[in-house]
């Protein structure tokens, strides 16, 4: 997809909990027009275009440049885990918990994978991955980790 995509589309990010979809961090796009005109789309100059363009996808001109309003972000957690099947549930659970939790505390992106292949032998693969955008001690992580 991309970053257009990512930008166009509306776009989840590892940072939507706190700061919204990706789209709601552009301060403003540089497109050519279909007359060739090179014109700034923002939330001051061709206003409509601006807020068309934050989730309408690629149906507006060519954007050639993205203008980020970028978040600080220092020292983080970060960490990928391996499970077999038996822990689907937990995975669930866990899962459910971050969602429920992320209204309380915004600095988790967590992504859970589960892979079923068959064929010759059936193999069941689930990854867990975690971004805690503060640094976590393992022995004592936030409740949303937990």
């Amino acid at each position: 997809m991309g970053v257009g995509g990512l930008m166009l589309g509306g776009g989840i990010s590892h940072h939507t909990n706190k700061y919204g979809l990706a789209c709601d961090n552009l301060a403003s796009y540089d497109l050519v027009t279909a007359s060739g005109k090179i014109i700034n789309v923002s939330p001051y100059s061709y206003v409509d275009l601006y807020w068309a363009l934050r989730g309408g996808g690629n149906n507006f001109d060519i954007v050639i440049t993205f203008h980020y309003e970028t978040p600080e972000q220092g020292l983080m957690f970060a960490t990928k885990r391996q499970y077999s099947s038996t822990y689907i549930p937990a995975l669930i659970d866990a899962f459910n918990n971050a969602v429920h939790g992320a209204e309380k505390d915004t600095k988790l992106a967590h992504f859970v994978g589960i892979a079923y292949f068959s064929g010759m032998r059936i193999v069941s693969t689930e990854h867990e991955y975690l971004w805690y955008f503060t640094p976590v001690h393992p022995s004592s992580p936030p409740p949303i980790l937990k």
